[in-house]
């Protein structure tokens, strides 16, 4: 086929697709051209035109003035090939080659240029006429403009293509910028835009396409200005309803001119609702008024919603993420509970706290995690809480995977739907073994001595107490106090770092006398004290004296020195007839009574000791210094002489009483 006939073709076919099915028979070119187009091929609407092999026109129907804008005898002697779009040229020339000169119809559709700059969609259908020499002499080309049909079809298609990318959740930029670009395509708009409402009156821009960007730079996006002076899309955010453009009168005078030299001719706006609430825009700024009339108008409102959707559920997913990434991210282990208490989710905290991957937990009940370190009533009355509706606070003994034991502080709490009902329970685990062995070891110090390790005076002292309660209700016991003697002698021959030690090695070796059940505490300095259960006065006597033996037995060495003590012990029964107090200073006096007898011994704590002895003494010397004596009502008087330079010794004290 010859470069003529080519272009010839290719004119032809810009005027669109055939809807009229033409004879493939040959026709001679004289013949006139009613005869050469068969059936309803100048039906209303239809292009029908002739074309010589040079590819000029050599007459057009009045229907290209309706469709294309072009009176028939503008079109006559000119170049069809012109009209047809760049884009579109090179694949007219490859299907006419395909066809062959003596080949079918040629079928084909493209874009045609209308006579106000902006394309159409065109189907055409034509064939070659052939001269009395055989050769084509030219063409006969039916055409139908399909623009609406096809933006129709492609919206369809973009619509399809969106809700199928929302399903697959797609990320909200990639998706959004996948719309813009494409609906830029399918209806050849110069700009297509998606903006979100901020508050505070501005517009952030999400995605856009087109050859005409700078009008959007143009664009004062806000939605808070005067109505008359806001771009129909801020229109559009302002008033949460569809604004519309059908021509440059409709746009704002402002950005007339600059959409005109854009090549824009009609704008669209459609609002991006959720519930009643305006979220952002879908703006397209069309070359024309057909691509955003009618049919594609409610299609623009239908994409519209699926981009509001994607938006809300990118929100919503966004939502997700962060709350599960901070969950996964957390220190603590949280699990995710149905209401039957099947573990659902659990985090990677989870899995460092008790050594099981999810894999071996997600799907089993919580119960199979309960350990044995606690009653089954304390199960019961956790499960029973979670089944009220209720949170769960404690701390609980577990086990890790691998059998080992930690303590945690454990919180389960319900999460309700709207009606009320329980949809699944939370719960967060935190390992608190540390801090419960510091607590533990407060109170361990609270009342137990920091040098031996036993238990202090405070907690000997509630002993007693206890002891004699018991006393009252028939169970005798013992107290016995315990005195090292001549302690002194050892923190001033070895310094305080030995008797600390001889004091620690003491507590060793009176433990080792005592009977289970006995408690040993240490009163203070180098005194001891023994709580004896069960004990009646026989009992708490060998007691004493095996302590006794103990230390006299035992030769202590520190540092090299040697040093050979003994012990003096007196011991005090309980038996209801003391209290707490009185029973201690009994058995004090008893240990004061022996060290007054040269120490090493046991003495057994009696009344009259108390009456005898140096406290008791003291005590009674004290009630004589109160008692009222002489005029003064003072069973003292005291005298005084001035001390001068000269006389320094001239000092004079008296005491009479």
């Amino acid at each position: 086929m010859n470069g003529s006939l080519l272009a010839g073709l290719v004119a032809a076919a810009a005027f669109g697709v055939v809807a009229v099915v033409l004879s493939r028979r040959n026709v001679p070119q004289d013949a006139p051209l009613a005869d050469r187009v068969e059936g309803p091929a100048a039906s209303a609407g239809d292009l029908v035109a002739e074309i010589d092999v040079e590819g000029m026109f050599r007459w057009a129907s009045p229907s290209h003035v309706d469709v294309v804008g072009y009176l028939p005898r503008a079109l006559c002697g000119g170049d069809a090939s012109l009209l047809v779009h760049p884009e579109d040229r090179e694949g007219l020339r490859r299907a006419v080659l395909s066809q062959g000169e003596t080949g079918p119809d040629l079928e084909i559709e493209y874009r045609f240029r209308h006579r106000d700059g902006y394309y159409l969609q065109l189907e055409s259908r034509f064939r070659a006429l052939e001269s009395e020499s055989g050769r084509p002499a030219g063409f006969v080309v039916t055409s139908r403009d399909v623009t609406e049909r096809r933006r129709t079809e492609d919206v369809l298609e973009l619509l399809h293509e969106t809700g199928k990318r929302a399903l697959e959740r797609e990320p909200a930029d990639r998706a959004l910028r996948y719309v813009c670009e494409e609906l830029s395509r399918r209806i050849d708009a110069p700009l297509v835009w998606i903006g979100i409402k901020r508050p505070g009156g501005t517009v952030r821009l999400l995605a856009a396409s087109g050859g005409s960007r700078s009008l959007l730079e143009a664009f004062e996006l806000r939605w808070d200005e005067p109505f008359e002076s806001l771009p129909l899309p801020c229109r559009a955010l302002a008033t949460g309803e569809v604004q519309v453009a059908e021509g440059l009168d409709g746009i704002p005078e402002r950005y007339r001119a600059l959409s005109r030299e854009c090549g824009v001719g009609a704008v669209a706006a459609c609002p991006l609702t959720r519930s009643g609430e305006v979220l952002g825009v879908l703006a397209v700024h069309a070359g024309s008024v057909a691509a955003i009339r009618g049919r594609s108008l409610s299609l623009l409102g239908q994409l519209a919603d699926l981009v509001a959707l994607a938006l809300v559920e990118a929100e919503q997913r966004d939502a997700v993420e962060v709350r599960t990434a901070a969950l996964e991210s957390t220190a603590n282990a949280v699990l995710i509970l149905d209401p039957d208490g099947m573990i659902l989710w659990t985090n990677a905290a989870f899995e460092t706290l008790t050594g099981y991957p999810r894999g071996e937990v997600e799907g089993r009940p919580m119960s199979f995690l309960e350990s044995d370190l606690h009653p089954p009533a304390f199960w019961d009355c956790l499960r029973e809480t979670l089944s009220l509706g209720n949170v769960w606070r404690g701390e609980v003994f577990s086990r890790r995977k691998d059998r080992s034991v930690y303590v945690e502080q454990q919180t389960i709490t319900p999460v309700r739907r709207e009606d009320g009902s329980i949809r699944c329970f939370v719960a967060v685990r935190q390992d608190v073994t540390r801090e419960q062995r510091a607590r533990d070891r407060l109170r361990h110090l609270a009342d137990h001595d920091l040098l031996t390790d036993l238990p202090n005076r405070q907690r000997i002292d509630a002993g007693i107490e206890r002891l004699v309660s018991r006393a009252g209700r028939g169970t005798h016991a013992a107290l016995l106090l315990a005195d090292i003697d001549s302690f002194k002698l050892v923190n001033d021959a070895g310094g305080h770092l030995a008797g600390d030690r001889i004091l620690v090695e003491t507590a060793r070796l009176l433990q080792s006398a005592l009977r289970p059940g006995d408690e040993l505490g240490r009163m203070g300095g180098n005194e001891f004290a023994v709580l004896l259960e069960s004990a009646d006065a026989e009992a708490a006597r060998a007691a004493a004296e095996r302590l006794r033996r103990t230390i006299e037995d035992h030769r202590f060495e520190v540092s090299g020195d040697r040093f050979d003590l003994s012990l003096t012990v007196g011991v005090g029964a309980v038996d209801g007839s003391l209290a707490a107090g009185e029973v201690l200073a009994l058995t004090d006096a008893a240990v004061q009574a022996g060290k007054e007898r040269g120490g090493n011994r046991v003495v057994v704590g009696e009344p009259s000791l108390l009456r005898g002895s140096s406290l008791n003494r003291a005590s009674t010397w004290v009630a004589r210094v109160r008692m009222p004596s002489g005029p003064t009502g003072s069973s003292f008087t005291f005298s005084r002489s001035c001390i001068s330079p000269r006389s320094a010794r001239s000092i004079t004290r008296s005491f009479s009483g």
